[in-house]
């Protein structure tokens, strides 16, 4: 029979060798400001041999998935669902959608690059790492737990429902990733995009009312003043997003100053070169 404590030590040495990895991989992410490591070159920083790497995480994606690390974000997001009422099943779905939004806004620095590579190495698909797969089961739990609670149709696919707010906080998060869109953007159209979809598949009318108000909510907060005050405030916007970047009111006063004169200059222009009528 193997004798167990040197079992341990052997699980304890693994251990210790894919933290140096993940600290290697995280040190190097940081001060370059990019993903763009080599295996050799991670290898060398954490104090390893370059099979090492391979042995533990397969590939570089396995690596980088690592540094999200999946099981601090799931213990987050407990918290933050243990921490207000979020008792019922719509309102989890919610809660686990912001939670990973503001995992991600936290460390900016570490995460944008992260999942930059991430969304490279398999483009227009979730990172395909362990992190994506438990969130996905997270937003199935709380849309399993809405259907026993009676707050959707228990002949809707909580399964398809789930991958729909994947799909759309996806959207959201690859805007965030490439910078098109700012902290607080993120936050706002997450919850909006979430809000409204809980809007739609809430079955009880107290429900139904909740998530349209609290996408009004939302909304306001991109507007200069609330629509439920007055409904000719919807018109009162703070800005656009044009292709997936926010044009505030400012950036739009000044492209329409800039049109201004440059239409004002081609006028002359023409005047000076047309012959009077």
């Amino acid at each position: 029979m193997r004798d167990l404590p040197n079992v341990s030590k052997r699980a304890q040495n693994k251990e210790r060798k894919k933290a140096q990895i993940i600290e290697a991989a995280t040190w190097l992410i940081l001060k370059h400001g990019h993903a763009d490591f080599t295996m050799p070159e991670l290898a060398e920083r954490a104090g390893v041999a370059l099979v090492t790497p391979y042995s533990y995480f397969q590939s570089k994606a396995g690596v980088l998935a690592a540094v999200l690390d999946p099981e601090h974000a799931l213990e987050a997001a407990a918290s933050w669902n243990g921490s207000a009422d979020h008792s019922d099943g719509l309102t989890k779905s919610m809660a686990f959608a912001m939670s990973r939004v503001e995992r991600y806004i936290s460390d900016a620095p570490l995460y944008r690059p992260v999942l930059s590579t991430l969304f490279k190495l398999a483009p227009g698909s979730a990172p395909e790492t362990q992190d994506a797969e438990d969130w996905l089961a997270l937003w199935e739990d709380g849309l399993k737990d809405a259907a026993v609670q009676g707050q959707i149709d228990t002949a809707m696919s909580t399964v398809l429902v789930a991958h729909t707010i994947r799909n759309a906080y996806l959207g959201l998060l690859q805007r965030w990733v490439t910078q098109q869109v700012t902290d607080q953007q993120f936050r706002l159209e997450t919850e909006a995009s979430v809000s409204m979809m809980l809007a739609g598949i809430a079955k009880k009318p107290a429900d139904r009312k909740h998530w349209h108000d609290q996408f009004i909510r939302t909304q306001a907060r991109m507007l200069d003043a609330n629509p439920l005050d007055d409904i000719a405030n919807a018109s009162k916007i703070s800005g656009v997003m044009l292709r997936g970047q926010w044009l505030s009111k400012a950036d739009i006063q000044a492209v329409q100053e800039q049109l201004q004169s440059e239409y004002a200059a081609d006028r002359e222009l023409l005047a000076s070169i047309m012959p009077a009528q």
